[in-house]
């Protein structure tokens, strides 16, 4: 069956349809509405703006918290450290009531045992706040000394490094002038003491310097703790690089020696390295306080930022609800109504103007444009009516031609095949009735195909009348098969009816549906090569009966099978077959169209052809079609896969 037509490729599973939107074949477009953008539009400007506020007020509000709070450190700190000079120069003080007396002046000279006995006494250091008092001589002899523990109220042995010729030699002892005055920290091995050192002269204040007196206060707990009451502050004393202070604390030097660090969020240290009375470092006086200022700062930048925020949010549910109100809610409104409209396809519709704005004369746009395609559509209905009009009279002048055809080719041909009728009656040789009987047959074969001419043109039109009966399909096959068996032994094919079990009856046009069958059975005679075998059956699927014609032929080259049932469109006879003009197919695609059937067809390279005529049971509905139906069928062709 390889000279055989069609008209269009098979759709592929899965393809749009032919009226499908390029924008639906090529895949729908995300829809994202206006105001989602709209939203997200304002949401990123105003976390934007946020970000953009609130970092500069934390870095400059807060920033400025913390430098006050650096400040107030340092001052107290300067507090802190102005209580341990006051504690220096009460020493002072009363070391030079001491040192500028004649007693102490006779002293040095005499070394009378009254003198300790009587102004150093026990009693005479609770009352001075000291903890042990010095005098040497000029030649830095030491000629008295006594200490005394304030804690237990009791004299205690001096310690041994105040009596040592580095120290009793030390610059402390060393007076150039009467008035000379030296003080500051020592630092022993019992813990660092705060001492003051005159020199000895007398009573008015006149030398010669007969030597030096030295008093001294041990820095100890009770002492820190006096100095802590004084100045109301937190106080401690570390060696420098103690590692129980900040880091920043440990690498205090002689140009650096304050510092603030905050070490939690409830307080802050300050700390001042302290020199001792030869000028190296000696203690880091450490200070402790809450961290009020910057809680206040906290408390002021979140009450700015939650300000902020809410200024924010307003603004934004602002903004947004006059955009919902002036542009979004408009927008959504001009949008509903075209939906509207052109989902109703009544181009009379307008939709609102409302405004003087952009949106306004959007809607006028519209409006105008809705205008122009009304009156186009009245323009396309006119020209479609005078296309229909033109052609109802070229159908119906191929009507009068048709039958002109008819009556002009099938009289004279039905004349002809008279004529050779009686010919054939007369005395004739047996190479005269070759001749007439060969003439018959393409007399007869194109009356036929003039029949068939006509038939197709009233199924294209759909005014072919179908006349529906129940037909037997066991009698409809059988009778095809019958008719065509001598002709396909003649060419040594056989040809083999089956029936399905439970077939459902049919609704059919008789005739036609046997011209079909006919047909296709012909054409499978006809395009196959010898010893093919050709099945004629019948089956019943869900609610459609399906009547087949397989051969075991070669099949139909697949270049053909695109223009398939294409009419007139008949291939040229390859060597060994037999031509065809190209109409039939075509008529039985039609046929089957007219019943509201399918004719499909599949086949391959070595596993033959098949041919499916699927018909609807008589519960379907099986109403007539029109021509304009008949056009659309003809436009399409189907294809089975088995």
């Amino acid at each position: 069956m390889a000279n055989l037509s069609a008209k269009h490729s098979p759709r592929q599973s899965g393809a749009p349809s032919l009226g499908e939107p390029a924008t639906q074949r090529l895949g729908r477009p995300r829809f994202v509405a206006l105001r989602t953008k709209t939203l997200l539009l304002l949401a990123a400007t105003i976390a934007g703006l946020l970000i953009a506020l609130y970092i500069p007020l934390r870095v400059l509000m807060l920033g400025s918290y913390l430098r006050l709070e650096q400040q107030i450190t340092s001052t107290e700190i300067d507090r802190a450290s102005a209580a341990l000079r006051s504690a220096i120069t009460k020493l002072d003080n009363s070391t030079t009531g001491y040192a500028t007396w004649d007693d102490t002046y006779a002293f040095v000279e005499d070394r009378n045992d009254q003198y300790m006995a009587i102004n150093l006494a026990d009693p005479s250091f609770p009352a001075e706040d000291i903890n042990l008092a010095l005098i040497v001589n000029a030649s830095g002899e030491l000629i008295g000394g006594k200490a005394y523990d304030l804690n237990t109220q009791r004299a205690v042995t001096l310690p041994a490094t105040l009596q040592q010729p580095a120290f009793l030699h030390s610059a402390l002892f060393q007076h150039a002038a009467t008035d000379s005055s030296k003080t500051g920290l020592v630092l022993l091995p019992e813990g660092p003491l705060l001492v003051a050192s005159r020199p000895i002269v007398t009573s008015d204040g006149q030398g010669p310097i007969r030597g030096a007196m030295l008093m001294g206060r041990f820095l100890d707990e009770a002492m820190r703790q006096k100095l802590a009451d004084t100045v109301h502050l937190d106080l401690a004393f570390f060696p420098p690089g103690d590692p129980r202070m900040a880091p920043a604390a440990r690498v205090l030097t002689l140009d650096q020696r304050k510092v603030a660090v905050p070490i939690s969020d409830q307080s802050i240290a300050g700390y001042e390295l302290l020199l001792d009375a030869f000028g190296e470092p000696a203690l880091v006086l450490s200070v402790t306080t809450p961290r009020s200022i910057y809680a206040q700062g906290i408390t002021t930048v979140n009450y700015f930022s939650l300000a902020l925020v809410a200024i924010v949010l307003a603004s934004f549910f602002a903004s947004l609800a006059g955009l919902e109100r002036m542009v979004l809610r408009r927008v959504a409104q001009l949008d509903s109504r075209v939906r509207t409209i052109g989902q109703s396809g009544d181009l009379t519709q307008r939709v609102d103007e409302q405004s003087n704005d952009e949106l306004t004369r959007l809607a006028q746009s519209i409006n105008r444009m809705l205008t122009d395609i009304e009156g186009t559509q009245v323009k396309h209905r006119e020209a479609e009516e005078l296309r229909a009009h033109t052609q109802e009279q070229l159908l119906r002048a191929r009507e009068q031609f048709s039958q002109m055809l008819v009556h002009d080719l099938k009289n004279p041909l039905t004349g002809v095949v008279g004529y050779l009728d009686i010919l054939q009656l007369g005395n004739l040789s047996f190479d005269q009735r070759e001749c007439i009987e060969g003439a018959l047959r393409g007399a007869n074969n194109a009356i036929a195909l003039v029949q068939q001419i006509l038939d197709v043109a009233r199924l294209s039109e759909g005014r072919l009348e179908i006349r529906r009966e129940p037909a037997d399909l066991d009698q409809l096959l059988n009778s095809c098969a019958k008719e065509l068996h001598s002709w396909a032994r003649l060419e040594d094919k056989s040809i083999t009816v089956l029936l399905g079990q439970d077939l459902t009856p049919v609704l059919v046009d008789i005739s036609l549906l046997q011209r079909v069958l006919m047909n296709l059975l012909s054409n499978a005679i006809k395009h196959t090569p010898p010893r093919t075998a050709i099945t004629l059956g019948a089956r019943q699927l869900h609610s459609e009966t399906q009547i087949y014609i397989h051969d075991t032929g070669p099949g139909i080259d697949a270049e053909l099978l695109p223009n398939l049932f294409e009419r007139f469109s008949g291939a040229s006879a390859e060597p060994g077959r037999q031509s065809n003009t190209g109409l039939g197919l075509a008529f039985c695609k039609l046929a089957v169209e007219a019943h509201h059937g399918t004719l499909q067809v599949y086949s391959a390279p070595g596993a033959g052809t098949t041919f499916t005529l699927s018909l609807p049971a008589p519960s379907a509905p099986l109403s007539p079609l029109d021509s304009a139906d008949t056009l659309e069928l003809e436009a399409r062709v189907r294809t089975h896969t088995h």
